[in-house]
């Protein structure tokens, strides 16, 4: 394990020494910081692109800022980072905590995130032996389908609870657009700005990163690409993956239809 590449990895994406992105607070973060006090594993799970890391920034700053936490007291290591790619498997895992100890020395039971958790194999048994030991407080995020599969649910049987992160409501929109209606009298006078701005939110939905983007329809296509090939095609293993996105794009299409099993198979190509 390169030590150096680790270190430099995790300095950039913690507190330690400078402030991470937390975006626009959001209910999330209390139900997951509740949820590690309590001496269970939280698992953040929820669709591509909905915040979810973003929350873990969220609760590690509120740790440091409101509860006056040492910043070196929490760790995230989010494996997306393609230089946490050799932690893959728990004894792995383990070796990246004791550096981690090493380097900081620091006493007291740490938070621990680990984000996009599913890349790591095994990974259920090394939080399980943290959250037995009572060595930290744990959360992790992933896909809906990888954190509630049958061996998460077994090895961490009774010891996690789920906080399921869903793109941005409308009142959420709202807020994320600068749009404040506390009473009856805001919503009249601002009834057509809102009007418009909830055509776009059902045109273009709640992705907290597509909200004030100009490039919402590229980040939308890209996101809808990575979410067929990568949770569902790979991890299901699909062959034929041209009827599988003539699927996905016929229900896309027909939201809100009626959808006969006649109807699907006109839509799909002939083998």
């Amino acid at each position: 394990m390169d030590r150096e590449k680790i270190l430099k990895a995790l300095i950039d994406w913690n507190f330690w020494y400078k402030e991470q992105f937390t975006g626009y607070p959001r209910n999330y973060s209390k139900q997951v910081l509740d949820i590690m006090k309590s001496g269970f594993v939280a698992d953040v799970i929820g669709v591509k692109r909905s915040g979810k890391s973003t929350i873990f920034n969220q609760v590690i700053s509120h740790l440091i800022k409101e509860e006056k936490i040492n910043p070196f007291l929490t760790l995230l290591i989010n494996f997306e980072d393609s230089r946490f790619a050799e932690i893959d498997n728990a004894d792995k895992l383990f070796s990246l905590l004791q550096i981690y100890r090493e380097e900081t020395r620091i006493n007291g039971k740490p938070y621990i995130f680990l984000d996009e958790v599913q890349k790591v194999k095994g990974w259920e048994g090394f939080v399980r032996s943290l959250i037995d030991r009572k060595e930290a407080y744990v959360a992790v995020s992933g896909s809906t389908s990888i954190i509630n599969k049958g061996k998460v649910r077994e090895v961490l049987a009774g010891r996690h609870i789920s906080v399921e992160v869903l793109p941005l409501s409308f009142s959420e929109y709202l807020e994320f657009k600068g749009v404040q209606i506390g009473r009856e009298i805001d919503l009249l006078a601002r009834e057509e700005e809102i009007k418009k701005l909830f055509l776009e939110f059902l045109k273009f939905g709640g992705f907290p990163a597509v909200v004030n983007s100009e490039i919402k329809d590229k980040i939308l296509l890209n996101l809808y690409d990575d979410i067929i090939t990568k949770d569902v095609i790979t991890q299901c293993k699909i062959r034929q993956e041209v009827k599988l996105r003539e699927l996905s794009l016929f229900y896309i299409s027909n939201a809100g239809n009626r959808i006969s099993f006649r109807k699907i198979s006109r839509c799909l190509p002939v083998a």
